[in-house]
């Protein structure tokens, strides 16, 4: 038959702790030092349509630091209560977010972040490495990429503020769409369906 590890607790209440793993070692010092733990929490103890929450924590610059939960069939990273899938939340610091890289000099090595729908058909980002030759002109730069299931193409759509496009990285708008559908080229506020701004057409 099967065997396994149960930890048990006689802790019913939503909110406690019902069992845990703790990681020890000691530090340069000699002290001893909980470098990670993995709990479970009981977050709703209702009969029948009881929920769990399992947290992995390690520590962080010497401090004991949640990291993870896993919670309702969601993951979260930064954030105790996850609503997708996937939910990561950080609170500051320019390095804080998610990373996808490609370290391989290969000329078909490429950093791809891809969506599917139901049919299978694909599209997403895709940031080309330098020396990659798979197409043409596709070297050391960021694609919009979808595939030719997805009939209907791309859409961009602002609720607000508009679509701009700045070659050079600032607030200057090189090319700007209003939600109106008013082009404007260097110019934000277009009152006309294509409106040039110090220039002619």
């Amino acid at each position: 038959g099967q065997t396994g590890l149960t930890l048990r607790s006689d802790r019913s209440a939503d909110g406690n702790v019902a069992g845990f793993i703790h990681f020890d070692a000691n530090d340069d010092a000699g002290n001893n030092t909980r470098y990670g733990t993995i709990e479970t929490f009981i977050a709703d103890n209702t009969n029948a349509t009881e929920d769990g929450r399992l947290t992995f924590s390690t520590m962080v610059a010497g401090t004991d630091t949640e990291t993870m939960h896993i919670t309702d069939g969601n993951v979260g990273i930064g954030t105790t209560s996850p609503d997708n899938k996937l939910h990561v939340a950080a609170n500051g610091g320019s390095t804080d977010g998610i990373k996808v890289i490609n370290n391989s000099a290969s000329t078909s090595a490429r950093a791809i972040v891809s969506l599917y729908n139901n049919s299978g058909s694909a599209s997403g980002l895709i940031l080309s490495g330098t020396t990659y030759t798979g197409v043409t002109g596709w070297a050391n730069r960021l694609v919009i990429n979808a595939d030719s299931g997805i009939s209907n193409g791309i859409m961009v759509r602002p609720s607000t503020g508009g679509f701009q496009v700045s070659a050079s990285g600032t607030n200057s708008s090189d090319l700007y769409v209003a939600t109106s559908g008013k082009v404007g080229i260097g110019y934000t506020s277009p009152t006309e369906k294509l409106f040039v701004k110090h220039g002619s057409v």
